[in-house]
């Protein structure tokens, strides 16, 4: 205020328009209204530009998160969107191959800080998260290794002439997988919130413990073990 040397803060209706604005970045629905020039540049231009948008406005949500921490929770509203938009667009978007990695990335990391700061509220949210992104990918990993070693395992009873062959074809597709960023980022994600002690109780009381919710521990804890076991075999087929 005029004359006065103390700061006052703008307070929670300006978080609330920055939230709103990050998901109109986010949420493609809106871009028509946000770049009035959509229709006259080319389609290639349109994508770039729309992929540029959905990181800043993710960034944008990351950076709120950060700073904010719980108080973000502390209002209904932000509260609202986050349980709604924030959570259905990260979702969306780690299966946006179209959007490159680095929207996979700061999808995960938004996951990352609603699990450190809001996770008393969005327990659905987050059942539906590691069902869908976490096991999804691990499972879809662990049977492509299995289907690897069947492989395997038929070419050595075929004999060595075609052992060879198909050797050559798995180590290709082993490289192809060691070489897939996607799943690095899923598994790198998942080891950084397993760094935190609270993670696998919680997981265990609020969901596998929950008759009427998913079971999240159990079938991971399977995926990994199952996911282990598949790649010492595969490591010791072909070394």
């Amino acid at each position: 205020t005029s004359g006065s040397n103390t700061y006052t803060p703008h307070g929670l209706p300006v978080a609330v328009k920055l939230f709103n604005f990050a998901m109109q970045l986010v949420d493609t629905k809106h871009h028509d209204d946000l770049f009035a020039d959509s229709a006259n540049i080319s389609r290639m231009k349109r994508q770039l530009r729309t992929r540029r948008a959905q990181q800043i406005g993710l960034e944008m949500v990351n950076m709120a998160l950060s700073n904010g921490g719980k108080q973000v929770c502390r209002s209904p509203a932000l509260l609202s969107i986050i349980q709604e938009d924030v959570c259905r667009s990260i979702i969306l978007l780690c299966f946006n191959k179209g959007g490159g990695d680095h929207l996979l990335r700061c999808s995960l990391e938004t996951f990352q800080l609603l699990m450190i700061h809001c996770r008393t509220y969005i327990k659905s949210q987050i059942g539906v998260f590691f069902q869908k992104v976490y096991l999804s990918h691990l499972t879809s990993a662990s049977n492509q290794a299995l289907q690897w070693v069947t492989s395997r395992q038929q070419a050595m009873k075929d004999g060595a002439d075609n052992s060879t062959n198909i050797s050559s074809s798995i180590s290709g597709s082993i490289s192809n997988m060691s070489n897939n960023s996607r799943l690095h980022m899923i598994l790198e994600s998942l080891a950084d919130l397993s760094s935190h002690e609270w993670l696998w109780m919680e997981l265990y009381a609020n969901f596998d413990c929950d008759s009427s919710s998913p079971n999240i521990l159990l079938p991971l804890c399977k995926c990994s073990g199952s996911g282990s076991n598949i790649y010492i075999c595969i490591h010791w087929f072909i070394f």
